[in-house]
């Protein structure tokens, strides 16, 4: 009996259908009257519960607590007890659990709820930065003062809400440190650095793990570069140039000039050592490293790749790149398609080269390295030479220095005229006197205590960076929610730019004519058409498709060593990131991301796929080969982040599907089930082992949700890879069955089902990016406006940046 006790509350819990709040009032107390008070009452209170005195309807937490209480027992089919005399019938408990259910869930969504409005909002990391990159007019491609900031806490993967984005102390300190470190290095050279040179052309040590190896090869006269930057273990994975380990002197752009060439790209070790691809050539790139980031032979990061080149055969030439580098960094050099795993090449490539060599030679082990470079014909590329001219900087003083000082010297009588005129840009409004007053003050005591008056000026600037105007967006509105100007500007530039307003835009807001509609309509489209319009991609990539997740569960790398032997995730991340920027350009249908038959993809992701035709280490549109890679569903890097590392996970990708797609996530489980075990004895495949899962009664309505969804993507196994069988052979079965009866046999199938369900994909991504833009969930009260944009979204074509644009112009974000 306890079993179908829990079965029915389960449905009840999970279906959360509509119950009238006086309903529940009534009836309610006289259930736990007749049913609770016995043992949760005046005589007794068992577990120290006592359930006579709550009143409805809730206003408190401890009421809360009880009811959620009680609601857990019932759930469990615990209470009441089954040696009880009186318990209630099926239908009694079915319809207490359903009016319980639906009074809580409706508290939680008032407790959650900001009343349809946006609260203190203060800027996440990746928005300070940007701030940080256009009121400085400053390069921040190296350049990141929140590498120490704690993370943000984000909700269902979005980091804009203000009511979660809070303010620790420890988060303070960052920002006083984070100011120190931008004002010192806008005004670390005052004066206009001269142009150096620099000329190197041997002496290249400094290689991981081959110093030896090299003087003994050619006494350190080229840099030797072997294996890619993400192998499994590095041995000429980065090249460097020893005498010039402190890096360039000065920000700026240099020119780098590097004579290299390619050798034995034609080879024979592919996948026995796990080597390059004999017919793609050698490429070369340069990043910026610098010592105090890592070691100078491995440093902790590889991007930005700063140039790029395609060698050919055998041939040394010249190649030359202008790049930015700030000071104390340097050009290395990395083989972005070299071998995987140098080691494992000189191990096996030593074996073979080893009985054509004088013995005595071949018996030392310690020159096995020098007899598989100088004999082993291993892909390597040489560089000989390197020269580095600059900084070039045609532009003086540097932009973050004229930002701050109006284009000129610092005077110390225009301080109050400077202090002004940064606070205004700072705090995206203009600063009130009172702010001006209390930064004057600030100035003037430390002037006071004998502090030069420019390191003055200087601290008086890092209390504008410290201060609630910059940190946090200020939004006042009128009586009826209407933004100000100057609200609206930041509203509109922190969705479509995650920056602060350009000058355009604040002096729309300074004159009040921004929120006029031709106006608007005008300033989002020009808003659109900016460059910095990719950080709302990447946005879209990174948060409403989860790919910044991307990495945090890599695959195991003997069972799926493709997936290192090619660099994989970058280029994985990659393919997504070209697909959305392709469907914002061309104002493709939002339809796309399921069943678009077009992608970008290289020939490591052509050879993950099994395509045919593709070379080159570059993305390009292509036309997907196999319908089952049809839209982002498709794409391996949707497909590996939503498995965990190890094996497939139906749960996550069913779950991915829901939330993301079809905007219904499921209830979180109920309490104390079991945790899915993946080692469930007995099961044959994975259908298997969730078949055992459900049975408890507990588990069943919501994954019959979720399961069939996560089954279709069971033909990709955890990298994005079609496959047929399991490692066991059991044949992978991707059909399933969806709660409303719809059924399929394929993931191809699933999909056309899911394009049915066309508006309900519109009505979650608008929902999606309505929250992300306004900084608050999306209440009850704002499905009207939800709808009003889907609809007009499918009058206009289902454009995906038509979408973008009627968010960024519709009601919720023009309100507080």
């Amino acid at each position: 009996m306890k079993r179908v006790y829990v079965f029915l509350a389960s449905c009840a819990l999970l279906t959360g259908s509509l119950v009238a709040e006086s309903d529940f009032e009534t009836a309610f107390p006289e259930f736990v009257d007749q049913y609770c008070v016995k043992c949760h009452g005046p005589e007794k209170q068992k577990g120290d519960r006592r359930f006579d005195t709550l009143a409805l309807p809730i206003n408190d937490s401890a009421t809360l607590i009880h009811l959620q209480d009680m609601l857990d027992m019932l759930n469990l089919g615990e209470m009441p007890p089954e040696d009880e005399e009186e318990r209630p019938d099926v239908s009694t408990l079915l319809k207490s659990i359903e009016q319980l259910t639906h009074t809580i869930e409706t508290h939680h969504e008032l407790l959650a709820s900001t009343d349809r409005q946006t609260v203190l909002r203060r800027l996440n990391s990746r928005e300070y930065l940007n701030t940080i990159r256009d009121l400085f007019q400053i390069n921040t491609s190296l350049f990141d003062p929140t590498q120490s900031f704690p993370p943000d806490e984000s909700v269902d993967h979005l980091d804009t809400l203000g009511d979660h984005l809070v303010t620790s102390g420890y988060l303070l300190d960052r920002y006083f440190e984070a100011a120190d470190e931008i004002i010192e290095k806008v005004f670390a050279v005052r004066e206009m650095p001269p142009v150096g040179s620099w000329h190197f052309t041997d002496n290249f040590r400094k290689l991981q793990g081959l110093d030896a190896v090299m003087e003994k090869l050619c006494n350190y006269e080229y840099i030797l570069l072997l294996d890619l930057p993400s192998s499994i273990q590095h041995i000429g994975a980065y090249g460097t140039i020893s005498d010039f380990i402190s890096g360039v002197p000065y920000d700026g752009y240099y020119r780098i000039e590097v004579l290299a060439e390619a050798k034995n790209r034609k080879h024979d070790y592919i996948r026995r050592i796990s080597s390059t691809n004999p017919n793609q050539p050698l490429e070369l790139g340069i990043v910026p490293g610098n010592i105090l980031v890592g070691d100078i032979g491995m440093p902790q990061h590889i991007e930005p790749v700063l140039a790029s080149f395609t060698l050919p055969d055998d041939q040394p030439e010249w190649y030359e790149a202008t790049v930015w580098l700030d000071a104390g960094y340097t050009p290395r050099f990395i083989f972005p398609n070299g071998t995987v795993n140098a080691r494992s090449a000189n191990r096996q490539t030593f074996a073979e080269v080893a009985p054509t060599l004088n013995g005595e030679l071949v018996n030392d082990f310690q020159n096995r390295r020098f007899i598989t470079l100088k004999y082993g014909k291993l892909p390597q590329i040489r560089i000989h030479e390197v020269k580095i001219t600059g900084p070039f900087n045609d532009d003086w003083p540097m932009s973050p220095q004229k930002t701050v000082l109006k284009g000129n010297r610092f005077v110390p009588a225009r301080v109050g005229e400077f202090l002004e005129a940064f606070a205004t840009r700072a705090f995206r409004r203009p600063a009130t006197s009172e702010e001006i007053g209390q930064l004057m003050t600030f100035y003037e005591q430390r002037l006071l205590g004998g502090v030069p008056r420019f390191r003055a000026f200087k601290e008086t600037l890092k209390r504008v960076l410290c201060s609630p105007g910059f940190l946090y967006l200020h939004e006042p509105a009128d009586e009826d929610g209407q933004l100000s100007g100057y609200a609206l500007a930041s509203r509109l530039s922190y969705f479509l730019w995650s920056s602060m307003p350009d000058e355009e835009l604040l002096e729309l807001a300074k004159d009040e004519r921004l929120s006029g509609p031709i106006i608007l309509h005008e300033q989002v489209l020009r808003m659109l058409g900016d460059p910095k319009a990719d950080a709302l991609v990447k946005n879209f990539v990174d948060l409403i498709l989860t790919l910044k997740d991307l990495g945090s569960q890599p695959p195991d790398d003997r069972a799926f060593r493709i997936y290192f032997e090619r660099n994989l995730q970058k280029y994985m991340y990659e393919e997504t990131l070209y697909f959305a920027r392709h469907l914002y350009d061309e104002n493709r249908p939002f339809t796309d991301l399921i069943d678009a038959d077009y992608t970008f993809i290289n020939e490591p992701l052509s050879e993950l796929y099994g395509y045919e035709g593709i070379r080159g280490l570059d993305l390009r549109k292509s036309q997907v080969q196999d319908p089952r890679r049809k839209g982002v569903l498709g794409h391996a890097s949707i497909l590996t982040v939503t498995a965990n590392g190890i094996d497939t996970s139906p749960v996550i990708r069913g779950v991915w599907l829901l939330e993301n797609i079809l905007g219904s996530p499921p209830s979180p489980p109920p309490p104390d089930v079991e945790p899915f075990d993946p080692d469930t004895r007995g099961a044959v495949s994975l259908r298997d082992q969730l078949e055992k899962h459900r049975k408890n009664p507990t588990c069943y309505e919501c994954h019959r949700k979720i399961d069939p969804l996560g089954f279709a993507f069971e033909t990709f196994d955890p990298i994005g890879q079609i496959r047929t069988n399991y490692k066991n052979e059991v044949a992978v079965d991707c059909s399933g069955m969806l709660p409303d009866g719809a059924s399929f046999e394929s993931v191809t199938e699933l999909k056309q089902i899911l394009l049915e369900r066309q508006s309900q994909f519109a009505r979650t991504l608008t929902t999606k990016l309505l929250t992300f833009g306004a900084g608050r969930r999306m209440g009850a009260g704002d499905r009207r406006e939800i709808d009003r944009i889907v609809q007009q979204l499918h009058d206009q074509g289902d454009g995906f940046r038509d979408m973008i644009e009627l968010v960024a112009l519709s009601e919720v974000l023009q309100k507080k």
